[in-house]
Order: structure tokens, then sequence, then C-alpha cells
């Protein structure tokens, strides 16, 4: 027993976590219980082989982070990326993996808003860093779904899902103890197919904040930084 705990805890954490020890066992000793994936032509075990390459590369684009934004790594237990998801309307929590924040079908229709939410409580720093990830990319679909920051209640930027798939990075600052921060995915029209759900889908990674770069900023009030191309001004989006 102890050279199974020694091997399953010989790995980086991020393996750890997606269970490879667990998978790999069965997928050598008895295949059959890698049951066909619903709604996937891939089997658990190559969903779950996909699932650690894209922990890993989450990892290498931490490390490529923009120097405003922060240090290599990234934070998997923030409540922003492991907490609740919820809705909005009902504040109903919804089953979501950790960092992943998307829209179910059975809760689609104008202003459905999923989010995960946390009230700000660092002291030290008043910067939020993470990067957005979205596989969906639709020219003629981009007025369907919406990445929001809010902030008190209030959003303070979005982004348009289906502009590109690029990752992008962002640095939310002048965030006070006692803020109430946001990160979500808005519904746009009324739109009820499992496709949609797919495409609302977004990947957080909370980033380890550059601290030292704003506080040469001196003291700032709330705003964002973005790669985005494809952002808006929260003044323009309860119009």
């Amino acid at each position: 027993m102890r050279a199974i705990v020694e091997l399953g805890l010989a790995g980086p954490e991020d393996e750890r976590r997606s269970g490879i020890m667990f998978t790999e066992l069965i997928d050598r000793n008895w295949p059959k219980l890698n049951f066909p994936g619903i709604n996937n032509r891939n089997n658990l075990y190559k969903q779950n082989t996909v699932l650690r390459k894209s922990l890993t590369d989450a990892k290498s684009l931490a490390a490529a982070a923009p120097p405003w934004i922060g240090r290599a790594g990234y934070n998997q237990d923030h409540p922003l990326s492991a907490g609740p998801l919820s809705m909005e309307s009902n504040n109903h929590t919804i089953d979501c993996p950790r960092g992943e924040i998307k829209i179910p079908a059975e809760e689609l229709g104008v202003g459905a808003f999923a989010r995960r939410e946390m009230t700000w409580s660092d002291e030290d720093s008043g910067v939020l860093t993470f990067s957005l990830r979205s596989n969906y990319v639709n020219s003629r679909g981009t007025d369907y779904m919406r990445f929001e920051v809010e902030v008190n209640g209030h959003t303070l930027v979005a982004h348009k899902i289906g502009f590109d798939s690029d990752t992008t990075y962002w640095a939310v600052y002048g965030l006070r103890p006692g803020d109430r921060v946001s990160l979500g995915v808005r519904s746009l029209r009324t739109v009820t197919t499992e496709s949609w759900s797919r495409a609302s889908r977004c990947f957080i990674t909370v980033l380890d904040s550059a601290t030292e770069y704003w506080e040469r900023r001196g003291s700032l009030d709330l705003g964002y930084a973005t790669t985005s191309a494809a952002a808006l001004p929260g003044e323009s989006l309860r119009g």
C-alpha cells in the first residue's frame, strides 16, 4: 500500500488532480471500463488524456503571461476557479469542472448568467489577474454569448464569445476589501440547444498577480487591462 501511495504522489500536482494513475491502471488492466463517451466520440480514457493535455497547456500559457499579469503559475484553488458555479436568476448551484464556466442547456435563455463570485479580502493587493479561453469561434455568432466581469453588481467589462479562440489576459485593478467580484457567462438570445451550452464554455485560469508592477502605478481607481480585442467597456453593456 505504501508503494502504491508513493507512486501516486510521485507526479506533479496537476497530474495527481487529473487522476492519471487511476485512468492508466484501468486502461492497462480492464479497458472495457473505458465506457464510450456521451455525445463524444472519445471514450473515458481518451477524454482524460485530453484533459491532462489541457492542464499542461494551461500551465505553459500561464508561464507565457505578459509581465503586467503575473508570475508563471496559477491558483487552482481560487474561489473564482474552484468555487461553486451558480445561476444569477435563482442562485441554483451547477456542477462544473474546476476552471470552467458554462450555461447548462436547461438554463439557457435571454439574460441567463452563470457565474462564480467572491468577496475580495486581500489587503495587500487590489489586483485580480486571470487568463480566459473559449473554443467557440463564429463571426456570425458573437451576439449570442458574452463573458462578463462584475464588481459590486455592475459590469466592468465583457468579452464577445465567438470573436476568436486566442487566450486573453486580464487584470482587474483597484479592488478593495469587501468588493464583490464575479466572473460569468451571459446568454443574450433565446437559444436552448446543447450546442449553445457548449459554445458558452469559458476556461478561467487565475494567475499570481504581479503585485510590484501595479504598486509602481500608485493608488488606482477601479479599472481593467486586457489583451482581448473583443473587450467591451461596462458602460455600454446594460443599454
